[in-house]
């Protein structure tokens, strides 16, 4: 983490060290320090979905589209319909995401690619599945012997009693 910057400073610092950023997210109280060294993360739940809600409109600009995503995502947790989530996802947030981001194609034929970043996925999925009354969510929980790469747990004290844990 920087010490001080200034703002100048600080879009100076971002053209050369992109994680310039993290002092400031830091400092604006959208990070905190975690028992490693060197290891920032999101503090609580209210900036958990201020970052997500965020994201969502990046990707969705038009207010039509991301209550769409919400109606897609409440149909998902009250019936388990997978087709409309994913549809949607495919038909409206990949087309968004950049070259880098879904991944550098084959060099030569037969071979693979880079692939799709993976943490860009899961950020576009939460996005749209985050609900914070339903579901505890984690990022690669370790289950048995692997981890899950995005796992919405069904709190307790939910009030939706039909709700069911989802494991990606």
């Amino acid at each position: 983490l920087l010490d001080s910057f200034s703002l100048g400073e600080l879009t100076t610092q971002l053209s050369k060290d992109r994680d310039a950023v993290a002092s400031f997210l830091y400092y604006m109280g959208l990070l905190t320090l975690t028992d490693l060294p060197g290891h920032l993360r999101i503090p609580n739940l209210v900036v958990r979905k201020l970052f997500l809600d965020r994201l969502l409109e990046v990707f969705l600009p038009d207010l039509a589209e991301s209550s769409l995503a919400r109606r897609v995502a409440l149909d998902f947790f009250e019936h388990g319909h997978i087709r409309p989530l994913l549809a949607f996802f495919e038909e409206k947030l990949l087309p968004v995401l950049s070259n880098r981001d879904q991944g550098a194609p084959p060099q030569k034929p037969g071979q693979s690619g880079a692939g799709m970043n993976e943490m860009v996925i899961k950020a576009l999925f939460l996005s749209i599945l985050f609900d914070d009354q339903r579901f505890v969510v984690h990022s690669e929980l370790e289950l048995d012997k692997g981890y899950a790469d995005l796992c919405l747990l069904v709190r307790p004290e939910t009030p939706y009693p039909n709700a069911f844990d989802i494991i990606f």
